[in-house]
This record gives structure tokens, C-alpha cells and sequence, in this order.
């Protein structure tokens, strides 16, 4: 996103606000799943803190966070190391 008011944000801040956008809509978060593609850094030491952060921002289970990681084998700018991407399946439950 291009948009000025994203840059430099925090996306813990990013999740909160979307969290409460979801929530004025009468729905929770009930699980998410994430996938990290990069090179580096390896992220396996840090996706306990990962869940643990993100599960307490959407108030749900550390459980039900799913963090894996995976690499693009050296194709492209995350396989040289310029980039980072990341994706994720959530599901919502209505209140």
C-alpha cells in the first residue's frame, strides 16, 4: 500500500485497529493462519512471541494462531533477500 498514514506504522497497531473494525461488526476472530515467505531472518526462535503477541491483540487462544514459515528457494526479491511477504486465512465468528 502507497497510502502515507501506513508508512512506518506499527502492525500491531494495524492489527488493533482492524480487530475493532471487526468487532463493530458483531464478528471475533476465531483463528488465524499466517505464512512468512523469506530468506532471512529465519523466523522459527521467534514464532512463539509472534503468536503470543498476535493472540493477545485479537484476545483469542495462542492456539489458535498458526504461524509457519517457508522460503521463495532464492526466486525473485525475497529469494534475494530485498523483501519480505507474508499471508493469512482468518476466520470470523459472529457475536
Amino acid at each position: 500500500n502507497d497510502d502515507p498514514r501506513y508508512k512506518g506504522a506499527s502492525s500491531a497497531d494495524l492489527l488493533e485497529k482492524v480487530n475493532n473494525l471487526i468487532k463493530e461488526k458483531k464478528y471475533s476472530v476465531n483463528n488465524a493462519d499466517v505464512v512468512v515467505i523469506a530468506e532471512e531472518p529465519k523466523i522459527a526462535r521467534f514464532v512463539e512471541d509472534m503468536r503470543k503477541k498476535i493472540s493477545g491483540i485479537l484476545e483469542i487462544n495462542s492456539s489458535n494462531i498458526n504461524i509457519k514459515a517457508t522460503t521463495s528457494e532464492g526466486v525473485g526479491s525475497i529469494g534475494r533477500g530485498e523483501a519480505i511477504s507474508s499471508y493469512a486465512v482468518v476466520t470470523l465468528d459472529a457475536l
